[in-house]
């Protein structure tokens, strides 16, 4: 496929669509939220962080959990509801 064919295919989709044909993410956001998320860690005991809260933030930065989800497992981590 030419470069010329991939754009007019693209921007036929454009119209299809009414907007863009694919979904776009904002990457700095993400970023953002895994330093808020590394945040609350440190402001609770400064310490270096347990494996659990490790491992929410792991599985966040790979999309298997959103934020919301992450932010209250290592909030669980450090009350004593658990």
């Amino acid at each position: 496929m030419t470069l010329s064919q991939s754009i007019d295919l693209f921007l036929r989709q454009v119209v299809l669509k009414r907007g863009i044909p694919f979904e776009l993410n904002d990457i700095s956001n993400k970023k953002d939220d895994v330093e808020e998320l590394s945040y609350i860690i440190n402001s609770v005991d400064g310490n270096e962080p347990p494996a659990e809260a490790k491992k929410l933030i792991h599985l966040y930065s790979l999309g298997y959990i959103d934020y919301e989800t992450a932010k209250f497992g290592i909030m669980r981590l450090f009350t004593n509801d658990r």
